[in-house]
């Protein structure tokens, strides 16, 4: 399916693909093989963001579809809440992790929609045949970590999530990041007022830890359901932000 949005997007046109079913990102877990982490970098502020918000559901539907070790993010940031309408999945840590990779990239600002692809490959995130382009290139390279990540569920509130990374250097970290799957917001001010946004892979708890084994508490936020939930987990280098492998976590009951 996306790969044929790609070429609808050619004439203009971006389809719609509804996300439906548990995700199937980490098919073959502590494995070399290639990944794409696809980072969007998004505000309900923004009225160019919806475009990219849709694209970035169907490049998750066509992981699950295709099995491609793919793994999108959606980061909502806080800069468009001054411009009247506060983003309610918006945080500063998302806007801070979006001027380090401007600055590591050496862009001159920062904005949105920006779409990234494993820490190294960014673009206007709405552009449909740049990702699928910056996403094949990203799974044609093996990478050098495996991951472990186990998910426990202690309570409605708080997940445990217990970690472990093999053949990582140093300057490596573990991003861990809680996802909602999917989820759609009434925009009632700014730039898309009166419009109904979906959303897909909302980052709603993130944690940055060192590589190794450990383990760390995610806070679960009270409005959405765990059944719409699930942990991904990524290595970066701290310097150069590439990413060096990605897993989804197996989530316990």
């Amino acid at each position: 399916m996306y790969r044929r949005s790609v070429l609808l997007y050619a004439c203009l046109t971006v389809l719609f693909v509804g996300v439906t079913g548990p995700p199937v990102f980490a098919i073959k877990p502590n494995t070399f093989e290639p990944v794409a982490v696809v980072e969007l970098f998004t505000s309900e502020g923004c009225s160019s963001c919806p475009p990219a918000d849709r694209l970035l559901g169907e490049i998750e539907a066509d992981a699950r579809a295709s099995q491609r070790r793919i793994f999108p993010l959606a980061f909502h940031v806080d800069y468009w809440n001054s411009l009247g309408w506060n983003d309610p999945f918006s945080s500063s840590e998302n806007s801070e992790r979006q001027r380090a990779y401007g600055r590591t990239m050496g862009l001159e600002s920062i904005y949105t929609p920006q779409m990234i692809v494993n820490g190294t490959d960014q673009f206007v995130g709405h552009r449909a045949v740049e990702a699928e382009a910056s996403i094949t290139r990203a799974l044609s390279q093996r990478v050098p970590v495996k991951i472990s990540l186990e998910v426990q569920r202690r309570s409605e509130s708080e997940w445990d999530v217990v970690y472990e990374t093999m053949n990582a250097s140093e300057d490596l970290v573990l991003n861990v990041a809680l996802v909602q799957r999917e989820t759609h917001q009434d925009v009632a001010a700014g730039e898309n007022m009166g419009r109904r946004l979906p959303h897909f892979n909302v980052v709603r708890f993130f944690k940055t830890v060192p590589i190794g084994s450990g383990s760390l508490t995610l806070v679960v936020p009270r409005d959405v359901v765990s059944e719409n939930l699930t942990v991904i987990g990524y290595v970066q280098n701290q310097v150069s932000m590439r990413i060096e492998g990605a897993i989804e976590g197996k989530v316990n009951p």
